[in-house]
């Protein structure tokens, strides 16, 4: 049960989000490209990073939060995959894709946390990094 209130917490926030943001996100990937979320999720990884290294926020978003926008990053990036446009990035299939995407990266999170490291690189996703993230999302689904 702890699984399943995790996916529909990760769900909520991102349907809750897109709207405030309006679309933001695949506005931007369809104008930048897909590397466009992979920046936002370097970004977020950064600041994980600097987290676990000082535990000192000063902006009201916890390392706790950041992973989670992190594994929505993922969803998004992998659930955007083959849309282009934004008719079929906001349409009720691409929401059943990310939801998808978000069960995928509970269920395996070293897979795929390996799999986003081959694409951004060690320089930026440390396995030092990852390992922290996938024992932390382990804890939370345990």
């Amino acid at each position: 049960m702890k699984k399943n209130k995790f996916i529909y917490d990760r769900v909520l926030t991102y349907l809750q989000k897109n709207r405030d943001y309006g679309n933001s996100v695949d506005k931007t990937r369809l104008l930048i490209g897909a590397d466009a979320d992979l920046v936002r999720m370097a970004d977020k990884i950064h600041r994980i990073e600097n987290l676990m290294m000082t535990n000192d926020a000063k902006v009201a978003e916890s390392i706790e939060d950041t992973i989670f926008d992190l594994i929505n990053y993922m969803a998004i990036y992998q659930s955007g995959e083959g849309h282009d446009c934004i008719e079929t990035l906001s349409s009720p299939l691409r929401l059943m894709d990310f939801i998808s995407e978000v069960q995928d990266i509970v269920s395996q999170p070293e897979v795929e946390f390996k799999n986003l490291q081959s694409k951004l690189t060690k320089e930026i996703l440390s396995d030092f990094t990852m390992k922290y993230i996938v024992d932390y999302i382990q804890v939370c689904v345990a």
